[in-house]
Formats: C-alpha cells, structure tokens, sequence
C-alpha cells in the first residue's frame, strides 16, 4: 500500500523549529550533501515509518511493473513485497526540483533503518538509461538499497499516474525543465 508524503524543502522548518541542512554544491563536486538531523528528529522520522500504516492515509495497491535499475537488472514490484520502501519520480537532467527531491532521499538514505529500500524512478525514460542512471547513482553517493530505475515510457507514465496517483506531463515549451512531475515522496509498506 503506498502513501504520499509531502516533501520537505531545503531550509524549510520542521517540527521542533530545526531547519533541514542541505546543500547543492556544483558539478565534478558530490551533487549532494546533507547533515545529520539532531537525534530527536532522527527518532520522528523512524517513528513515522514503524507506525505508517496508522497515521498516513492509503491511496490503494502498488499496481505490477517492469522496470530495469541502474545495474540494467529488472526490477518488479514482486521484489519489493516484504519490504518497506519510498518512491520518487526524477529525471538526472532536470535543472530544480529533482535536486531537492533527490537531497531528501540522500538524507533518508543516511538517517532510516538499513532495512527501507529507497526507489527514484526517471520520468524521462528516453534519455536516462541504465548507465546514465548509474553515473547519477554514483554522483549522489547511492548505496545498495537505493536503485535508479528506467522503463518503457508508457509502463512509466502509467505507475506514475495511475499507480501512484501522481502527476507527470511533458512540457516541450520549457527547455529547461521538459517534464513536469509531482515532487512528492511515496511511502510504500510490506504487501
């Protein structure tokens, strides 16, 4: 089952008063870089995921996919059953809000429990093939559990609007930012 999450802004304030330490720094550096929380934060957001279920609201079933990762293995939805694991939509191209959704998941990289799976899925499947997701992988400083995947555009669009309940459109008015998506995060439990 999956729940949407909105999406923590850099330099936003959180619950507590703390802001939320990141910074983008220029190529050929690490793209991203983010701080640890303080440990009362730390515990919110493990709190947040062990009861899930009970505080976020369900929008339905992850429907079946095909993807292939930044590996060029294939990814399933069957693989992922038995696992807790967060979603976001991006595109290793886009010019803004795939930087800020792309910082928040280096921080739950670092900060959740080793056992959450972390998923970026490229809405912008033609250009961001395996390998192209794999130099961005590296540049973020992905490790194991966070896998970049790609698909046939269509089986992209679809888990996109119709499995997750999100939005996607392609913008060929806007070279600098060709595909609009929604910049949440999705939250998805064992079943």
């Amino acid at each position: 089952h999956l729940s949407h999450a909105d999406q923590v802004e850099p330099d936003r304030p959180l619950s507590g008063g703390e802001r939320l330490p990141l910074s983008v720094r220029v190529p050929r550096q690490p793209l991203i870089h983010a701080r640890h929380l303080p440990a009362a934060r730390q515990a919110q957001l493990r709190e947040v995921l062990r009861r899930g279920a009970e505080t976020l609201p369900t929008y339905g079933a992850v429907p079946a996919f095909t993807l292939t990762d930044h590996h060029n293995n294939t990814l399933t939805r069957e693989q992922l059953v038995g696992h807790v694991w967060i979603a976001d939509f991006i595109f290793t191209r886009c010019a803004g809000q795939c930087l800020a959704i792309t910082s928040q998941m280096t921080l739950l990289q670092r900060e959740l429990p080793q056992d959450i799976r972390l998923i970026s899925v490229s809405v912008d499947p033609a250009h961001d093939t395996p390998t192209v997701l794999a130099a961005y992988a590296a540049r973020v400083g992905a490790q194991k559990r966070w896998l970049f995947a790609t698909g046939e555009p269509s089986v992209v669009t679809m888990l996109v609007r119709d499995g997750f309940h999100l939005a996607v459109e392609e913008q060929s008015d806007v070279p600098d930012e060709p595909i609009m998506h929604s910049v949440r995060l999705v939250l998805v439990d064992r079943q």
